[in-house]
């Protein structure tokens, strides 16, 4: 007997032994293992007493899909009181294809069953009704389509028009004869919504449809004829889109620049697309020039862009829109040239720009292979920013100098170790206070006064770590001590409020949430401390004998969040 025999036949003992809940899980399990011996015990609990068994049973039953199952479950659908288990049966008759199986469907997608009961919130058909009109998309049903343009004229019908759209378009023949004539007849919005199905129905006839949406009168038709092209992947129609570039609505526009990038995906060469997409560089709305910019990136991964093409895209660093500003910086993360580490220095550096855009233009330039003094003085100064966001990419960026073969890569990791141990100073970045490359090793280096250490404060009673293990060591002594004086407080507390012994080890675990909230450690950590945990975070992509000597020496400080983050960075480096 194998393993899913053996498994399928408790399954169905637990069916009859156990009570409501198991029979739940037991149905559901055997609908997961499709396996059609279960059929008789499953036909058997369609008639449960409990209305959520026979739910169960009915979907497993669907999961199945033998069409010996269709019986028990057409009984179901016309006969049971509960109708949430009625319209599980019509989902479960929803994935067994067999002639009785569309009879029943077409029957309920058309009418209400006269003997289902009325409820004042909601009616149990329309789920009923929904699950029949998608089943019978499915099954390419072309006697439905009749039934289905009978339920979208019925303004008394509830809003599933667009399911209706998406089964006509899967029928095909008759169901696409019926969109063609709401996409030339219909009003703005019904043609919209006709496009924009037509991209699901997946075959060349449906796709032939959408030149009625792309001469569209509306720009809203317009766009979602295009974006269905895009859905469909119409790779062959990309040249039709690439005329949509000239359209005269920015929506159309912007509609044409993301489809083009996705149908050039499947082109065999870029057919000349980067050509036509430059000049919208230039374009008056910003969100075509913002698209523009990212849909350019995309191209660019198969179809490297030429030297003019990215000269452009370096001047819309300095364009007057946020979002257009921001997708250059990503592109030039992407094809660096050394004439725009100006302007994202500039930016990087710029107090004034979005936190956001600031973000990107540092991104870049962690990315730049053109890395001198300049730069990592911007990375550095950055660190100590007010904004998480700021002082985290500065970071990952100064790492990634640090792994690249650039110059100055020992530089760019020493500033990076200096903020985990607490050593940079405000305006660190500046010549004067560059640190020395033996400032790691050397534990006898004099720590930077307090009163220059606004921003990264220092740690002048820490003691270095001697070897791994003592580091360890040194800190689980540390922390069983604190928590020995705290637990020893704690149960004083418990043994005079007569709390049980039982319920002592629960509320421990509240008395500890309370204590670190209220305590400094639960506050919210401040620029330097937020530094050293970034820090000790980034480290974890260098496996260099420096940056692990740093990590173990802050096993032994006082901060425990600090000791956790070394801890998880030395057992990633570990990993890799």
């Amino acid at each position: 007997m194998s393993a899913i025999t053996q498994t399928v036949t408790a399954l169905c003992k637990l069916l009859s032994r156990g009570d409501e809940a198991d029979r739940c899980y037991a149905s559901r399990a055997l609908g997961v293992l499709q396996d059609s011996t279960a059929l008789p015990a499953l036909i058997e609990y369609l008639h449960d007493e409990d209305p959520d068994v026979c739910i169960d049973a009915a979907e497993a039953l669907g999961r199945i899909g033998n069409p010996k199952a269709i019986p028990p479950l057409l009984e179901l659908l016309h006969n049971h009181p509960d109708g949430e288990a009625r319209t599980a049966a019509v989902e479960a008759l929803g994935n067994i294809i067999d002639p009785q199986v569309k009879s029943a469907l077409l029957t309920i997608a058309a009418k209400r069953p006269e003997n289902l009961a009325w409820d004042d919130e909601w009616d149990d058909w329309w789920d009923m009704q929904l699950h029949a009109v998608k089943a019978l998309g499915r099954m390419r049903a072309i006697e439905a389509v009749p039934v289905l343009q009978h339920i979208l004229d019925d303004e008394e019908s509830q809003g599933i028009e667009t399911e209706i759209l998406t089964a006509l378009a899967r029928i095909g023949g008759k169901g696409l004869k019926a969109l063609e004539q709401r996409l030339i007849n219909g009003t703005a919005r019904q043609r919209r919504r006709a496009a924009t199905v037509l991209g699901h129905a997946g075959n060349d006839e449906a796709i032939a449809l959408l030149s009625h949406a792309l001469l569209d009168k509306d720009s809203d038709v317009r766009s979602a004829g295009i974006r269905a092209l895009g859905i469909a992947n119409a790779f062959s129609h990309l040249k039709v889109v690439l005329v949509s570039l000239k359209d005269p609505e920015p929506e159309v526009r912007s509609a044409a620049v993301e489809t083009s990038a996705v149908l050039a995906s499947g082109a065999s060469h870029d057919d000349g697309i980067t050509d036509q997409l430059t000049p919208l560089l230039d374009d008056q709305n910003p969100l075509i020039r913002a698209t523009t910019i990212k849909t350019l990136a995309t191209l660019a991964t198969r179809y490297p862009p030429a030297p003019e093409t990215v000269e452009q895209i370096c001047l819309r660093l300095s364009d007057h829109d946020t979002s257009v500003a921001t997708a250059a910086c990503h592109f030039l993360a992407q094809y660096q040239t050394p004439q725009a580490n100006n302007d994202l220095l500039q930016i990087a550096t710029d107090p004034e720009a979005g936190v956001y855009l600031r973000q990107q233009a540092i991104y870049a330039l962690g990315a730049t292979e053109d890395v001198n003094e300049e730069v990592i003085n911007a990375l550095t100064n950055a660190i100590a920013d007010k904004e998480q966001l700021i002082r985290l990419e500065s970071l990952s960026s100064l790492m990634k100098l640090a792994t690249s073969n650039a110059p100055d890569v020992d530089t760019a990791l020493d500033v990076v170790i200096n903020a985990l141990l607490g050593r940079l100073e405000a305006g660190a970045g500046s010549d004067e206070n560059r640190p020395a490359k033996t400032a790691i090793a050397d534990h006898e280096k004099p720590q930077p006064p307090a009163t220059q250490a606004e921003h990264f404060a220092t740690d002048a009673t820490r003691q270095p770590a001697t070897s791994t293990l003592e580091a360890i060591s040194n800190s689980n002594a540390e922390t069983l001590l604190k928590e020995n004086t705290f637990h020893t407080a704690d149960t004083n507390l418990q043994e005079e409020l007569n709390i049980p012994e039982e319920e002592q080890s629960e509320l421990q675990e509240y008395i500890e949430l309370a204590e670190k909230a209220s305590s400094p450690a639960g506050k919210r950590l401040d620029v330097a401390d937020d530094v050293r945990l970034l820090s000790a975070r980034v480290l974890a992509n260098s496996n260099r004998e420096e940056v692990v000597a740093a990590l173990v020496e802050c096993l032994s400080c006082d901060e425990p969040e600090l000791r956790r983050e070394a801890a998880l960075s030395i057992g990633r480096i570990a990993a890799h």
